[in-house]
């Protein structure tokens, strides 16, 4: 019984860890999406004067 409560507690653990885990790169890709968007808007407003030349 006891080894039953230990390998589900590792499991919980485990478990936990990995949505921490997953939670850092959302949190890491959230951060990104704005300066992507920025970087999108600069390369077309660049594109477009370079497209009017």
């Amino acid at each position: 019984m006891l080894d039953y409560w230990i390998i589900e507690q590792r499991q919980k653990d485990f478990q936990k860890e990995v949505n921490n885990r997953f939670d850092d790169v959302n949190n890491r890709f959230d951060k990104i999406a704005p300066d992507l968007a920025e970087v999108n808007k600069t390369t077309n407003m660049v594109h477009g004067e370079v497209a009017s030349i």
